[in-house]
């Protein structure tokens, strides 16, 4: 059977990344389904509340075993979500089958509106969709957003991340600054917004303690990974 996961808001300012969960998540489910993607949805960048960059996470699975992929998504996210942080309320939605038109909207919705979260749990229930609120839910908005999210064939961009080891979170990033700038240079316009030219500025790693090294952006898979063996 196809499954459809949504998360988001289990990070916060001072640490976790809801994308690192994903990439978690998405190597722990490989080992039984069938991933057949993976997408990192970036939303409304002005909501007041948002624990950092606002974007979800959504998994697509082929799975004979939804019901152990159920347990470890919500295992992992109680796990690692930085639940002591107020603004930190993770959402997660299963579904199963074709994503109906309803949940696009919603996504078109959450990249300029504030949706309430009796909107997305109203409209998830509505097809059917299995919602898992923790603290207040908000998440569950992003998460149904991230589902419903269409990869346009010529709208899109592609990530490759690399991530720090746990004891390696909050620590100083040793990124050196002039493979940065080389890479650039080899790689540019392909991939983008890596290095401030007039402040002499690494533009791929976070300022949080999170456990994200780097991050480089592009419109080509393989062009991005040369790019990530020259750091």
């Amino acid at each position: 059977m196809e499954l459809h996961i949504g998360i988001d808001d289990t990070d916060s300012t001072r640490g976790m990344c809801t994308t690192y969960l994903g990439a978690l998540l998405a190597d722990e489910l490989a080992k039984f389904s069938s991933v057949v993607e993976s997408k990192l949805v970036r939303l409304n960048p002005n909501i007041e509340y948002k624990t950092r960059g606002n974007a979800a996470v959504a998994l697509k699975i082929k799975t004979t075993k939804p019901g152990i992929a159920k347990n470890l998504v919500l295992d992992a996210v109680e796990k690692y979500a930085v639940f002591e942080d107020e603004n930190t309320n993770p959402g997660v939605i299963f579904f199963e089958g074709k994503i109906p038109r309803e949940f696009n909207e919603i996504y078109q919705r959450a990249l300029h509106e504030v949706i309430p979260i009796k909107d997305a749990a109203k409209t998830a229930e509505q097809h059917g969709a299995e919602i898992h609120k923790f603290k207040n839910g908000r998440g569950i908005v992003g998460a149904l957003a991230a589902i419903g999210s269409g990869l346009d064939e010529n709208d899109h961009t592609y990530e490759i991340i690399a991530y720090r080891h746990r004891k390696k979170w909050g620590k100083k990033r040793g990124v050196d600054k002039n493979s940065v700038r080389e890479m650039d240079r080899r790689t540019y316009p392909l991939t983008f917004n890596n290095f401030d030219y007039n402040e002499e500025r690494i533009l791929i790693t976070p300022k949080s303690p999170c456990p994200v090294l780097f991050g480089i952006r592009g419109e080509n898979p393989d062009v991005l990974n040369r790019a990530y063996e020259m750091i």
